[in-house]
C-alpha cells in the first residue's frame, strides 16, 4: 500500500511542478506520467482525467494551506491572537511553499476546480469564518458581511505573498508582523 500512495503522491507533486511551470494547458498527461516516473496506465489507475487529477491536487493542497494555517492555534486565545497566529501561518506557508501557493492563486478560481471541490476547500476555513463571526458579534470587527471582511483581511496577504514570490517585495519577519497588523486594521473598529 505505501508504494500506491508514494506514486500517487509522486503523480500529483509531477502535476503541481507541471502546472506551475508550463500552465494547465500545457501540461499534457503524459507529460505528468513522464514526469512522475509511472506509466499512463498507473495515471488512470489513480484519476480518470486530468480535470480529476487537478481536482484532487487542489483538494489536496488547500488540506496542507488548512493544516499549516492552525498550526499552534488555541480556539480560547484572545481574538486578535487568534487572527495573529492564522495570518502568519498562512503568510509563513505560503512564503514556504511557492509552488503550492501559486497554483492555488492562478487555479482556485478556474472552471477546471469543481464546485464540489471549491465547496471541500471553503469548508476548511470553518475556524476562521468562526473567529470572524466571533469578532463580528462581539463588535471588534466593522459592521460588514463576514465574507467580505475575510476577502479584506486576506487579500493582502495574497498579493503580499505573490510578489515576494515574483521578487517584486522582501518579505521578513518584521514586514509580515507589519503586514498582519495592516490585516487586523483593516477589519477592526
Amino acid at each position: 500500500m505505501p508504494e500506491q500512495t508514494d506514486k500517487r503522491d509522486n503523480i500529483l507533486q509531477a502535476t503541481l511542478r507541471l502546472i506551475v511551470a508550463r500552465g494547465l494547458e500545457s501540461t499534457p498527461m503524459s507529460l505528468i506520467a513522464s514526469e512522475a516516473a509511472v506509466g499512463m496506465g498507473t495515471i488512470y489507475h489513480y484519476f480518470t482525467s486530468k480535470e480529476e487529477l487537478v481536482n484532487a491536487l487542489y483538494r489536496k493542497l488547500k488540506l496542507r494551506v488548512h493544516e499549516a494555517m492552525l498550526d499552534g492555534y488555541a480556539a480560547d486565545a484572545p481574538l486578535r491572537q487568534r487572527f495573529f497566529c492564522i495570518w502568519r501561518n498562512l503568510f509563513r506557508f505560503y512564503l514556504a511553499n511557492p509552488a503550492l501557493f501559486q497554483f492555488l492563486d492562478q487555479y482556485s478560481l478556474s472552471p477546471v476546480i469543481t464546485p464540489e471541490s471549491k465547496e471541500a476547500g471553503m469548508q476548511l476555513w470553518q475556524e476562521p469564518i468562526r473567529l470572524f463571526q466571533e469578532g463580528h458579534a462581539q463588535q471588534i470587527f466593522k459592521d460588514m458581511p463576514i465574507h467580505l471582511l475575510m476577502l479584506i483581511a486576506n487579500a493582502p496577504l495574497v498579493n503580499l505573498a505573490r510578489g515576494h514570490i515574483e521578487g517584486q517585495v522582501q518579505l521578513d519577519e518584521p514586514a509580515i508582523e507589519a503586514a498582519i497588523t495592516a490585516c487586523w486594521d483593516a477589519v477592526k473598529l
